[in-house]
């Protein structure tokens, strides 16, 4: 495809950042990090949001710098 094909938007945060080697396990069912005891959440969000992206043919992806917050990159097929 080319790039007038697709939606992509970005949602960036201030938080505490994900460690490169957990960058793919955080779109996994019921998955938390190590320090995820400290934090709310089920580990299901992130599943259910690329889920839905990839119904439509698109990905949601993460692109970040542990302690430096996080960047969800997200795209979606124009059609």
């Amino acid at each position: 495809r080319g790039l007038g094909d697709v939606y992509k938007r970005q949602i960036q945060d201030n938080g505490i950042g994900i460690e490169l080697k957990y960058h793919e396990d955080v779109f996994k069912f019921n998955h938390r990090t190590p320090s995820a005891s400290k934090y709310e959440g089920s580990g299901m969000g992130l599943a259910i949001c690329r889920s839905i992206a990839e119904s439509f043919g698109g990905d949601l992806r993460l692109d970040c710098q542990n302690k430096k917050g996080s960047i969800f990159i997200l795209s979606v097929p124009k059609n």
